[in-house]
C-alpha cells in the first residue's frame, strides 16, 4: 500500500512538473511576442489560444491528469526489482515473460513516448507517459532503499 500511494504521488509530481515547465516556456514566448501577464492569465482562464504561439499553449491546461496507472507502474517496477526472474503470462499473446523484461519494456516504451511527444508506442496519445515513468522511478527507489537498508530485518512488530 505504501509503494502504491508513494508511486502515485511520484507520478503526479513528475507529470505536473513537466506541465509546469512547458507552461513557463510558452509564457515566456507569449511575453516575447508582446503579450502582457494579464493576457496570459486570460488565456489560462478562458481557454483562448495565442495565434502566434499556437494550439499547444491551450492544450497544456485543457489536460486532465487522473488515474492510477502511474501508481501501478511503481508497483510493477518494485516487483520487477524484488523478483526479476518471476515469470508471468501475458494475455495477448499468451506467452510467458520474465517480470524484468516486461517492466523494462513497458517503462522504456513510456519513456520513449514521453520524449517523442505525440508518438505513442503502447497506448493512445491521451496518456500521461511521464506519470508512468515517475511512478516507476518512485517504486524502484523505494524498493532499492528497502533492500539496501534490509527493511525486513529492521522493522518493528
Amino acid at each position: 500500500m505504501f509503494i502504491y500511494i508513494s508511486a502515485g504521488l511520484g507520478a503526479l509530481l513528475l507529470q505536473m512538473g513537466e506541465q509546469y515547465i512547458r507552461y513557463m516556456i510558452m509564457e515566456r514566448q507569449a511575453l516575447e511576442f508582446g503579450y502582457n501577464s494579464a493576457q496570459v492569465i486570460e488565456v489560462f482562464k478562458e481557454g483562448k489560444v495565442f495565434t502566434d504561439i499556437g494550439q499547444e499553449f491551450n492544450i497544456i491546461y485543457s489536460t486532465v491528469t487522473f488515474g492510477a496507472s502511474g501508481a501501478v507502474m511503481g508497483v510493477l517496477a518494485a516487483c520487477a526489482f524484488k523478483f526479476p526472474n518471476a515469470e508471468i503470462m501475458l494475455l495477448f499473446p499468451p506467452i510467458p515473460i520474465k517480470l524484468k523484461y516486461l517492466a523494462v519494456g513497458m517503462i522504456g516504451a513510456d519513456l520513449i513516448s514521453a520524449i517523442l511527444t505525440g508518438t505513442p508506442l503502447m497506448a493512445n496519445s491521451n496518456v500521461g507517459y511521464l506519470a508512468h515513468v515517475g511512478g516507476a522511478i518512485t517504486g524502484f527507489l523505494i524498493m532499492y532503499y528497502w533492500k539496501k537498508t534490509q527493511f525486513n530485518n529492521n522493522r518493528w512488530n
